[in-house]
C-alpha cells in the first residue's frame, strides 16, 4: 500500500449547516444515520461513545474517546480505533454553509504503513463513503440505510 493513506470524501447535503452539525455531534443526530446509540459531549475534550450493535454480534463494536476539536457549526474531529491496532486514526468533518445546503469535507488520517493496516484502510475507504451517503439520505428525508448497508441495528431494533 502507498505510504500516504488518507481517506477523503465530500458530500453536499440539502440541509442547513446547523442541522448537519447536530447530526454529527448530538446523541440523537449521530444515532439517526451512524450508530445504534451514542453519548456525545460535543466540545473540544468532551467524551463520546458510539455503539454499533450489529445483526452479526461478532461485528458489534464500540468507539469511545475524547473529541480532539469541536467548533460549533464548522468542525468535528475525533479519534477512530480499529480492533487489534494500538494506534488511533483521526476522523475530521469540516462543514461549509452553501445557503440552504452544506458541504461536508471528510478526512480519515493517521493510518499506519504496515501490512496490518491494509485491511482497515481498504474497508473504510468505501465504508466512510457509504456512511456519508447515508448521512445525506437521512438529512434529506430519505431512508436510514445503515442496517441494509452494514447490518447496524437502529435503537428500535435492539
Amino acid at each position: 500500500m502507498a505510504q500516504d493513506r488518507t481517506i477523503a470524501h465530500s458530500v453536499t447535503i440539502k440541509a442547513p449547516v446547523d442541522t448537519v452539525f447536530d447530526a454529527l455531534s448530538t446523541p440523537e443526530g449521530i444515532s439517526r444515520w451512524f450508530t445504534t446509540s451514542a453519548i456525545s459531549e460535543a466540545h473540544t475534550g468532551g467524551r463520546f461513545r458510539y455503539v454499533f450493535d450489529n445483526e452479526k454480534s461478532e461485528l458489534s463494536s464500540v468507539q469511545e474517546g475524547q473529541y480532539i476539536e469541536v467548533v460549533p457549526g464548522r468542525k468535528v474531529v475525533h479519534p477512530w480505533r480499529f480492533p487489534g491496532l494500538d494506534q488511533a486514526t483521526t476522523v475530521e468533518y469540516v462543514l461549509t454553509s452553501r445557503g440552504d445546503e452544506t458541504e461536508v469535507q471528510f478526512r480519515n488520517t493517521g493510518f499506519g504503513t504496515g501490512p496490518e493496516w491494509d485491511g482497515p484502510y481498504q474497508r473504510f475507504t468505501g465504508g466512510w463513503k457509504l456512511f456519508l451517503d447515508n448521512l445525506k439520505s437521512v438529512l434529506e428525508g430519505g431512508p436510514d440505510q445503515k442496517g441494509t448497508l452494514f447490518g447496524i441495528k437502529t435503537a428500535a431494533r435492539r
